[in-house]
């Protein structure tokens, strides 16, 4: 009886292995193919539905193991409220395009759902008994054979497509993809790290070092100081005497910093910056100078200097719709009557200047549960925020902005909680390493838009949460043995 018992959790457990292996793998394989069907003309929504199966795959699994699973229900009962409640404000307001509000929606929850899920997962399994280190490196080595293969094969569309600089391989969206590796390589270098074989932790480093060199990001390049600073940390907090690791990631980081003017990342703002200063000029040549106690608030409609800002606003692509939408008056107001081309054609700023104006404008259900993504269209233009959480306050309100923030808020205490009351028993590389992925998850979702709306980066991020939970769990758990 004992021994069929211990058979089928055999098999239970080589099941999970074998679906956790595939389901790490095919992440990147679909956005692989993505990026292909995009560039074929086709649509992505064989892959759209492929990511949704394997969502409810892994949400049906995570409920079926979870000790705990009220908490599923209160969950889809606190998500499937808040969404009504959002839908009939939008019907209210003007719906027209329900299908994409859904979607945009669904993106969002999904990483809320996959760390439940994950976390009910890795406490009924343990991760020792799981193929955790398999599927990060299988994962990160199906990244590796793209980039190559499209560098080889003369097709990487690179980072900036519009400039041929950085390095991206066969991957959907820049940002995303640099939020990924900017997750993941921190985990892989911890397993190198954990080989206890230099070699292997030195070729490791000079790949994954290069790697986020290469890409060309900000996020990615930074990402190599934000691992440095903490592994060294670590390594110090720990003790270790094994200098060689001190080293390593010491001298790569250097020499990053060395090699900077050759980066892609500095070729981008080098870029940006002669367009910057060149239409900076045009414009201090032609738009005429205010007498130093003129106030540009204060200016009449029918001033000279009124008409010239309607020109410079006029003419600049990202600001005309928004002119013509809210009135000049109105858009110079939001930003602050500025002539700085710096900041006129950062698009970051831009979207968030309609966005801001917009949202303001709107009754207090509207602030409270916020717009349909529809509203975010203008003209030619899509104003949709280039910042995660920006982007859920103006869609969603400050009822979602709130939940969704207390959602990280929540994570954030958790780790600093247990990390300071149980220090020795949670910290250790492993732990640092996935800390280290879930701040450049943090960073990139407060400077982009690359992280919680975008399945194929949050996905990530919800395994490295649910990760970093099991590690304090256990740390806990010893602990209470002790």
């Amino acid at each position: 009886m004992e021994k069929t018992i211990e058979n089928k959790e055999h098999r239970q457990l080589q099941l999970m292995n074998w679906f956790l292996l595939c389901l790490f793998a095919m992440q990147p394989i679909m956005d692989v193919a993505s990026y292909w069907l995009t560039e074929l003309g086709q649509g992505t929504a064989i892959t759209l539905v492929l990511r949704t199966l394997l969502f409810f795959a892994t949400a049906f699994i995570g409920f079926l193991v979870s000790r705990n699973k009220k908490i599923y229900f209160i969950l889809a009962a606190v998500l499937g409220i808040f969404w009504i409640i959002h839908y009939l404000n939008c019907v209210r307001i003007g719906y027209s395009a329900l299908m994409i509000d859904l979607n945009n929606y669904f993106r969002l929850i999904q990483p809320i759902v996959f760390v439940l899920a994950f976390l009910s997962i890795f406490r009924f399994y343990g991760t020792e008994k799981l193929p955790i280190k398999k599927t990060f490196l299988i994962n990160y080595g199906l990244i590796l054979v793209v980039i190559i293969l499209a560098v080889v094969t003369g097709t990487d569309p690179h980072t900036y497509t519009n400039t041929g600089v950085g390095i991206k391989g066969w991957f959907y969206t820049g940002n995303a993809q640099s939020a990924v590796l900017a997750m993941i390589i921190p985990v892989v270098l911890y397993f190198a790290y954990q080989s206890g074989k230099k070699l292997v932790f030195l070729c490791a480093g000079i790949v994954c070092y290069a790697h986020l060199f290469f890409t060309g990001t900000k996020i990615t390049y930074f990402s190599i100081f934000v691992f440095t600073g903490g592994f060294v940390l670590a390594l110090i907090l720990l003790k270790s005497k094994q200098w060689f690791y001190y080293v390593v990631p010491v001298v790569l980081a250097a020499l990053c910093i060395i090699f900077y003017p050759m980066s892609p990342m500095n070729r981008t703002n080098s870029t940006h910056n002669e367009f910057v200063t060149q239409e900076q000029e045009e414009i201090d040549n032609q738009f005429p100078v205010l007498p130093e106690k003129e106030n540009p608030q204060e200016l009449s409609p029918d001033s000279d200097y009124y008409n010239e800002y309607y020109n410079l606003y006029m003419g600049i692509k990202t600001y005309a719709p928004m002119v013509e939408k809210f009135g000049l008056e109105t858009v110079l107001k939001q930003t602050e009557y500025t002539t700085d081309m710096g900041k006129l054609s950062n698009a970051r700023i831009t979207k968030n200047n309609y966005n801001f104006i917009l949202f303001g404008q709107q009754d207090l259900l509207t602030k409270m549960f916020g717009m349909h993504y529809n509203m975010e269209l203008c003209g030619s233009q899509n104003y949709d925020s280039e910042n995660d959480f920006l982007g859920i306050l103006f869609l969603y309100g400050y009822v979602g902005f709130a939940l969704y923030l207390a959602f990280t808020a929540g994570f954030i205490i958790y780790f600093l909680y247990h990390l300071f009351r149980y220090f020795k028993q949670v910290f250790s590389m492993e732990f640092v390493c996935v800390m280290i992925g879930l701040c450049m998850a943090l960073f990139t979702a407060i400077f982009t838009a690359g992280m919680l709306r975008r399945p194929n980066a949050s996905f990530y991020m919800s395994v490295l949460l649910a990760y970093g939970c099991y590690l304090v769990w256990t740390a806990k758990r010893r602990k209470k043995a002790e």
